[in-house]
Parts: structure tokens; C-alpha cells; sequence
């Protein structure tokens, strides 16, 4: 539109003297270098930096929303009991079984066992865990055999409620059916474990961060890299915020933590704060137990993102608590005993919950029930004035016992009416409070309820991203490499079964009217080929395509239709392709929920190159620009 102003007749005037004609071209000059010397390429640099400015917000939404949701699927809960507990292992809680194997077969897998609080219980090392069950070799399978076995009385003796196998690649869908067919086996004739344990593939990024982290030597010094892995994969399927919140150290680690292909194109500290953000808005709707980040070392990462503290005062308290014997007796302590100010209390009482019940059994003083919810320490004696007034008792009872009647019978709560409640708050002069009654009604109702969702199997596409380590939206389109395994072939059906022998006069040989194979001599050798003589069909059937194996681990399958741009032409797949064979493909579709792709491997698609536009590309607004630069490239020469 800009150029277009240097072509149009504007300040000129209409005269034929010499004198106007150079002052016109002056003009036009003066407008040229105007516009494409001084505003085009300011519109350039200002249109250059608003698009880079998008992309960077682009990519830093991106990755949130992937920490997101990673840290938005709550702890781990069994879905089943063992029936008997060994009285030498007393019931520990959840317990996960964690496998982590290496690309390089020739590498040792590692498999432990955690508690509920991340501790481990045992490990153990598995050399032949990733050989095949339908391998060539016998020895090979009696070797796997015995792994399984010795794993298996590993999970006899720990009994774990889950099993997860670390994302390394698609050998893993193989790995965990083969543990799914052994426990199947082992329950079947076993009858003294009649569990089905469910057995998943999870996320192991963060465990590969973990594993080479300095933290992690520090932590396990004689547990080699793949066992340490091991353990942070298993405590992220126990509880995802914790073990992400725990990569949130001096280091930084979390950073190298893969949530978008472009995030090193962005500044670090912009996707630290973003990142960080995401974390406090999760940590600060669960909650964090302060005892437990003081047994456990490995859990106080989340403290750090509790409202008014941060890296600096966590560790401060926490140094401070170390001196009272690991423990924290109630929210007032906070300020008495820990010198919290005024301001970060009121910030960070709400979010830091203390379990009561077990610290009614370590201590004999006075124990605040309300400390292990999330009613803040301003807003108790609302919490128990609720309590009295929904049990029909005196103000002169002891509202501390009405409290605890209340939260063994909650459902009385809702004969309240807490509008009114609101109103008489409100003429008081501690104005509008009608959400936070609610809001305390609800957590009375349920202590510290896990908002989060649900902890459930990943579906097809989200197995899918984690195997791939890529955008399953790239996979489409792409040109890849592959082997081929063997020709797909489909069953003869009863009309087919009457097809006579063509004759081939190209080869001089008789042509079997399924498989198109085309060196038979007579045609009772084609009879034969059928097994109308013999009654053993060699037969294979209607070639329908060819089975493929990616170097990514993905299965392909190649359409007869897709194998040459000349098709029709090619009758026998055989001819042309050998099982080993590798080549090039074309994916033209992914099917995610089932792991495998349509390929073509026809001269055509070969040639093309990717389209690298997305979906919000303007082709018909693109088109309608080349015409109107050209048209102008025209009027103007």
C-alpha cells in the first residue's frame, strides 16, 4: 500500500513546462525516499518485534500449560488392598514400582520399589530385562524369562499397588505387556496373589533431569545414574508437583526439562517466572505439610512456593524448625517460635497445614484442629461460631468440642444460613464475607480436598508424545525412514478361490490371479500353488500393501495404491521390495491412539517438500497478494 503512494500522480502538478516536470520529479523522489527509505523500514522493525514479541508469549503459554498439566493430576491413590499384610512389613501406604530401562540393550535395568513418602524400600538390577520374548536366540528367552521372575518375586515381597516403566522409546509398549503377561501368568497359577497390578508407561523427563542433577548424587551416592532415575520416576507417579517442585532448585534444573521445542530461543528468566508462577498457583491449592518437608528432605522444594515466602524464608524456617525437634506444633508457632512477620503470616498461614492426628501422638500439648485446613487463622472463631450454631448449642459451650462434632458430622453444615451469617459480619464492620463463609463451610465439609484431577492411564495421544519426544502434530508430513518387514496380504474369498491362471505373455509364465506371482510354468502348477491337488494352500493371498518398521519405533503400513505413482501397474509388491529393505516414506497420516502411521512411498510424494504452513495460514489471502505484486510489478514497468 506504501509503494503504491510512490507510483500515484500526488503533489505533482498537471503542466507541461520544463520547470514543473523537474519540480514533479522532485516530488516523487522526495516521496519515494520517504516512504522506502524511512517508514517502510521502520514498519519492518516495528512489525518484526510485535511478532517476535507474540511468538516469545506464544512459547511461554505453551510451555505453562504443559507444566500445567503435569502438575495438575493429583497424588497417586490405590486402587486396590492386598488382602494380608506380612507382619514383618506393616501396611506403608501406596507403594510404586518403578522400572527404568536404557536404549542400549546391552545396558542393565534397574527396578525399585518407594513407600508413600518417596523412601526407597528395595532395588534391583535386571541384565537381560529388555531382550525379546520372540526372539531368535533360546537363550536370549530363558535369560528374559528369569528376569521376569526375579522381578516378580520382588513384587511379591513389596507388593506395590502400581508399576510404571519409564517413556525411553517404543520399546516400552513391548516391555510393559510383557510384565501385564507375566502377572497374568503369576496370578493365574499363583493363587496365593490374586492381584492383576495396573502397569503404565509414564513421563520420565523430569527423572532424566533428575538423574543427572547434582542434587540426585547427593541424595544417592553409590545408586548408578539409571537407578537414581528409577527413583524420581517412581516418585512422580506417586505425586507429580512434588517431584516437579523438587527440579526447582539453586540450579534451575527444571529448565532443562523439555515443554516446548522453542524454549531456548526465549530468555531464561521469563520462562522461570512463568514456570514458577504455574508451580505457586498449584502448590498453594494443595497445600504443603511443613512436618513432612522436614522428615523428608526430597519434599521441601514445595515450600519455597507458599505465598509470602519463597527460596530464601523456606529455607530459613526450615533451618529454624531443624532446632525444634523436625516439628511444628501449630500455625501460631509460625510467629512465636519462627519470628514470622506479620505480613508473611497472614500470606503464607492459609497454605501451610499441619497433619494433626500425628501430631497429637507426638506431643501431649494443645493440638488446633483447624491447622490442618485451609481456614485461615483469622477467620477460625467464624469456623467455630458455624460449628456451634449448626449442633443447636449455648454460646458457653466449649466451641473447640462443637468443632471436632462438626467435622465427624458435616453434613449438618448445610442447615446453616450463612447469608445471614454474612450480614451480621458485614454490620459489624469486617464487610463483605460471604465467599469465605462458603469457602469454609466447603473445607470443613472435606480438609484439604485434592482439587486436582484424577490420576488416570495416559490415552494414545499423550503415550504417543511421550515415546515420539516430539509434537505429535510434526509427525504428519514428515519424510522418514524406514525398514520394511514384510507384504501384507489379505484372505482369499470364495470367488476368488475359482479365479483361473492368466497367462503372461511379457514373462511366457502363468500369473496366479491372487498373489500375481508370475513364475509358474504350467498351469497345474498354479493348481498346485492353490492346493487343489495337495490341499496345503502356498497361497499368501491378495496383496493389500506393505507392513513397515520407522527408525522412530512407529509401525507403518504402505496402501498398494501409495507404493508407486504408476500403482495399477504393479500387481506383485514383491518385485520390488525386500523384508530389511530400507526406505524412504512419506507419513500421510498419524493415528495416535494405535501408534502407527499411513505411508506412501510414491516418486511424487518423495519429491515434495513439507508443507511447513499451519493451519491459520491465509491461502487464498496469500494468492490475492501475488496477483496484486504482480499486477503492480506490471503498471509500473
Amino acid at each position: 500500500m506504501l509503494l503504491s503512494l510512490t507510483r500515484e500522480p500526488i503533489f505533482s502538478r498537471e503542466e507541461y513546462f520544463y520547470i514543473t516536470e523537474e519540480w514533479n520529479k522532485l516530488r516523487k523522489e522526495v516521496l519515494r525516499q520517504c516512504v522506502c527509505d524511512i517508514l517502510i523500514p521502520i514498519f519492518q522493525r516495528e512489525a518484526h518485534e510485535r511478532l517476535l514479541e507474540e511468538a516469545r508469549d506464544c512459547v511461554i503459554r505453551k510451555a505453562s500449560l504443559r507444566l500445567n498439566h503435569l502438575i495438575s493430576t493429583e497424588a497417586y491413590r490405590k486402587t486396590f488392598s492386598y488382602e494380608e499384610e506380612d507382619d514383618d512389613m506393616p501396611d506403608l501406604g501406596t507403594r510404586v514400582a518403578s522400572i527404568c530401562y536404557s536404549a542400549d540393550r546391552a545396558e542393565a535395568t534397574f527396578a525399585v520399589v518407594i513407600d508413600e513418602n518417596g523412601m526407597v524400600m528395595e532395588f534391583m538390577r535386571l541384565v537381560h530385562f529388555t531382550k525379546g520374548m520372540r526372539s531368535k536366540f533360546p537363550d536370549d528367552v530363558l535369560l528374559k524369562k528369569k528376569d521376569l521372575r526375579e522381578l516378580f518375586y520382588l513384587i511379591q515381597r513389596r507388593r506395590p499397588h502400581l508399576i510404571v516403566l519409564n517413556s525411553e522409546n517404543m520399546d516400552a509398549i513391548r516391555l510393559a505387556e510383557d510384565i501385564r503377561n507375566m502377572l497374568k501368568t503369576e496370578v493365574e497359577v499363583n493363587k496365593t496373589f490374586p492381584v492383576q497390578i495396573p502397569v503404565e508407561i509414564t513421563n520420565s523427563d523430569a527423572a532424566k533431569v533428575y538423574m543427572n542433577s547434582r542434587m540426585s548424587t547427593q541424595e544417592f551416592v553409590e545408586f548408578p545414574p539409571l537407578l537414581r532415575q528409577a527413583v524420581s520416576l517412581g516418585r512422580f507417579a506417586l505425586d507429580p508437583l512434588n517431584e516437579i517442585c523438587h527440579l526447582c532448585n539453586a540450579e534451575d534444573d527444571i529448565l532443562y526439562m523439555k515443554f516446548h521445542p522453542l524454549q531456548n530461543e526465549i530468555g531464561k528468566s521469563e520462562l522461570l517466572f512463568a514456570l514458577q508462577l504455574e508451580c505457586i498457583n498449584r502448590v498453594n491449592e494443595v497445600g504443603v505439610d511443613i512436618n513432612r518437608c522436614l522428615e523428608f528432605p526430597h519434599t521441601a522444594g514445595l515450600l519455597q512456593f507458599v505465598c509470602g515466602l519463597g527460596p530464601r524464608k523456606a529455607l530459613h524456617l526450615l533451618k529454624i524448625l531443624k532446632q525444634n525437634d523436625n516439628l511444628l506444633e501449630s500455625r501460631t508457632k509460625l510467629v512465636t517460635f519462627c519470628r514470622m512477620g506479620p505480613k508473611v503470616f497472614m500470606n503464607a498461614a492459609g497454605f501451610i497445614k499441619i497433619d494433626t492426628a500425628k501430631i497429637a501422638e507426638r506431643t501431649d500439648s494443645y493440638v488446633e484442629v483447624l491447622d490442618g485446613s485451609r481456614v485461615h487463622p483469622e477467620t477460625y472463631e467464624w469456623a467455630r461460631k458455624m460449628a456451634v450454631d449448626a449442633l443447636e448449642l449455648d454460646d458457653a459451650v466449649d466451641q473447640t468440642v462443637a468443632l471436632e462434632e462438626i467435622l465427624k458430622a458435616p453434613e449438618k453444615l448445610k442447615e446453616l444460613d450463612l447469608d445471614a451469617f454474612a450480614e451480621e459480619l458485614t454490620r459489624q464492620g469486617f464487610g463483605n464475607k460471604n465467599i469465605t463463609l462458603y469457602d469454609i463451610r466447603a473445607e470443613l465439609n472435606y480438609r484439604y480436598k485434592d482439587l486436582r484431577m484424577p490420576h488416570m492411564p495416559p490415552n494414545g495421544e499423550e503415550l504417543a508424545q511421550m515415546l515420539l519426544h516430539d509434537d505429535i502434530s510434526n509427525v504428519q508430513g514428515k519424510l522418514v525412514l524406514g525398514q520394511i518387514l514384510s507384504v501384507a496380504y489379505r484372505k482369499i474369498n470364495e470367488k476368488e478361490t475359482n479365479l483361473k491362471a492368466r497367462w503372461n505373455d511379457f514373462t511366457s509364465t502363468w500369473v496366479c490371479p491372487c498373489c500375481k506371482r508370475d513364475n509358474f510354468k504350467e498351469p497345474t502348477d498354479v493348481s498346485n500353488h492353490f492346493g487343489e491337488f495337495t490341499g496345503i494352500r502356498e497361497c499368501p493371498g491378495v496383496p493389500v500393501g506393505l507392513r513397515v518398521r520407522l527408525d522412530n519405533g512407529l509401525m507403518g503400513f504402505v496402501g498398494m495404491r501409495n507404493i508407486s505413482d504408476q500403482s495399477e501397474k504393479i500387481t506383485d509388491p514383491t518385485k520390488l521390495f525386500k523384508p530389511g529393505q530400507n526406505q524412504y516414506f512419506r507419513v500421510i497420516e498419524f493415528k495416535p491412539d494405535r501408534l502407527e502411521c499411513d505411508l506412501s512411498c510414491k516418486s511424487s510424494d518423495l519429491r515434495g517438500e513439507e508443507d511447513r504452513r499451519d493451519k491459520y495460514f491465509d491461502s487464498d489471502r496469500f494468492q490475492e497478494d501475488n496477483i496484486a505484486d504482480e499486477k503492480s510489478e506490471e503498471s509500473s514497468t
